[in-house]
């Protein structure tokens, strides 16, 4: 199985990530911001990912959904958004995004997992992120298709 990273932060960290087991690594344009910009960005036809984080109450907004899926755009889930949190914040946020993956998989809008790894400390391998997928109520092919199947399906990685 071939896995690919979408959006990494600092491109120096790209080779490391390939000797972690990725096949693939780059940085797509991604749409962020508050409900209002995010949603206009979603009609313009060139591809990009969304980062539902920035938008207020993500994991209950139907209207953001509704525009990605319109838009035929992709919500990104960066990983790393869980490795800077810590404690009580961190089972907060997991639990919000649990909710909108849930809500993503019911209403079948596209997700990916991204690194957005800042530092090597960020890097995490393929079973890793597998791993947060499955903590995240994904089950095993699921997490696996979020950064390996559905990037193919794509066609942004060439």
């Amino acid at each position: 199985m071939k896995f690919y990273d979408l959006n990494i932060s600092k491109p120096l960290l790209a080779e490391k990530e390939r000797q972690l087991g990725f096949e693939k690594v780059v940085s797509l344009p991604v749409i962020e911001g508050d409900e209002k910009k995010v949603v206009g960005e979603c009609k313009k036809k060139n591809f990009a990912l969304v980062n539902p984080f920035r938008v207020k109450k993500f994991y209950e907004n139907k209207l953001l959904t509704k525009s990605v899926l319109e838009g035929n755009k992709c919500f990104e889930i960066p990983v790393s958004f869980f490795l800077r949190l810590e404690g009580t914040e961190r089972a907060r946020f997991m639990n919000r995004v649990r909710l909108f993956l849930k809500f993503c998989l019911r209403k079948k809008a596209c997700f990916v997992f991204t690194s957005r790894a800042m530092d090597e400390s960020e890097l995490k391998t393929p079973r890793e992120w597998i791993a947060i997928g499955v903590t995240l109520g994904l089950d095993y092919r699921q997490a696996e298709y979020a950064f390996s199947g559905r990037v193919e399906k794509l066609g942004v990685v060439f």
